[in-house]
């Protein structure tokens, strides 16, 4: 059961012998309910503008939006009719996208915020299949990128959509066939969608990724590839270079670990292990701050972790830290970094009572980056 009583710069944990303790610290506020968010809350999507965390969730297939400053959190207000929101930040104002069925079909839905009011959905795939699972990404030009999964021509397929000043347009990925997309978009307008798709060799799940740049769809590779174990939930990332990472979960039939993979100039480097645990691990989540630190969130069905490095290549990941201390079983999971280096997760898990909740929890400022400069003598 959920436990939010422990603290979170300053908890006590057992030592060895009668009547022995230690004090573990931790840069991690203590857990606390949105106390905006009623009882079977689900689905939490954040952003930033500025040090502002906004959190969109679903709430009897109704989207509601609250905002934490430094006053607490806002009043909610309603958002639109539907699902699976993504949310992005682009200048001042929040994009929405999200999945609702109006007449007997789901489509993609776009909302905007201007700071004041929601404004009305407008249908961004307008396909005859099914549109699911978008996700959202803005360019440094202000320009929307999206991507869903879209069973139009008969069998689950990555479409991509982008909306410029006035109006969205779409069409499917080349060889884009698959499940669960992902995408993100680099300072020089190049496009990453990564997506998960079945080997024809031995039917288990590899993840791919295609890359779009100046006009033109790069053919998809396989990052994970992977003949026996299932990849799954890619999360893209952009860091301060320009260079493109990439998370997943990969399920061996015993556990599921957490891998990483940056893409070189020579292409996909080969993955690497972040999970630091023997356990069975999932909900992965991937953000880079402005700095170019890269930062992975996962749960191990009763607690959250998060590790961090270096945005060079091959830069030693630190060692990870534990987020929250017995929440059971989180359910869906969304991390923010805003711009004073703070980190931000939101995530749905089970109170003491059984009911699904919206929690939160902050981390106290990363250190700022050291510059030494050279001291010549003449």
């Amino acid at each position: 059961m959920c436990s939010l009583r422990m603290s979170g710069f300053s908890a006590m944990i057992a030592g060895e012998g009668e009547g022995a303790s230690k004090t573990m610290t931790t840069p991690w506020s203590v857990g606390e309910e949105v106390p905006v968010a009623p009882a079977e809350s689900a689905e939490p999507t954040s952003a930033m503008l500025g040090d502002v965390l906004h959190v969109v969730w679903s709430h009897n297939r109704m989207l509601h939006h609250a905002w934490r400053d430094a006053e607490g959190w806002s009043q909610p207000t309603p958002v639109a009719y539907g699902e699976q929101p993504a949310l992005a930040a682009a200048g001042e104002r929040l994009h929405c996208l999200f999945s609702a069925q109006f007449m007997r079909n789901y489509e993609i839905y776009h909302v905007a915020w201007d700071g004041v009011r929601w404004s009305l959905p407008v249908n961004v795939s307008s396909t005859y299949g099914v549109s699911r699972h978008p996700v959202l990404a803005a360019g440094s030009d202000g320009v929307l990128h999206a991507a869903w999964a879209d069973t139009t021509p008969g069998y689950s397929t990555i479409y991509y959509g982008t909306r410029g000043a006035t109006f969205w347009a779409n069409r499917p990925v080349p060889s884009g066939r698959g499940i669960m997309p992902a995408i993100a978009v680099a300072p020089d307008g190049a496009v990453y969608i990564a997506w998960s798709d079945r080997r024809s060799d031995t039917g288990a799940y590899d993840v791919y990724c295609a890359l779009y740049r100046d006009n033109i769809w790069y053919p998809p590779e396989s990052v994970s590839d992977s003949a026996t174990a299932d990849s799954l939930y890619p999360q893209l990332a952009i860091d301060a270079r320009g260079v493109c990472h990439i998370i997943w979960s990969e399920d061996n039939g015993e556990t599921c670990r957490i891998y990483h993979a940056d893409r070189r100039p020579q292409g996909w480097a080969k993955p690497t292990d972040v999970s630091q645990a023997d356990a069975d691990l999932g909900l992965a989540r991937l953000a880079i701050n402005p700095f170019g630190f890269v930062h992975v969130f996962w749960s191990d069905g009763a607690t959250i972790h998060h590790r961090i490095k270096p945005q060079a290549f091959d830069a030693a990941w630190r060692s990870s830290e534990l987020v929250t201390p017995n929440f059971a079983e989180p359910s869906a999971l969304s991390p923010a970094l805003s711009a004073s280096r703070r980190a931000h997760v939101v995530w749905c898990g089970r109170d003491a009572a059984g009911s699904c909740r919206l929690f939160h929890v902050e981390r106290t400022p990363f250190p700022s980056p050291s510059v030494f400069l050279p001291i010549v003598f003449r």
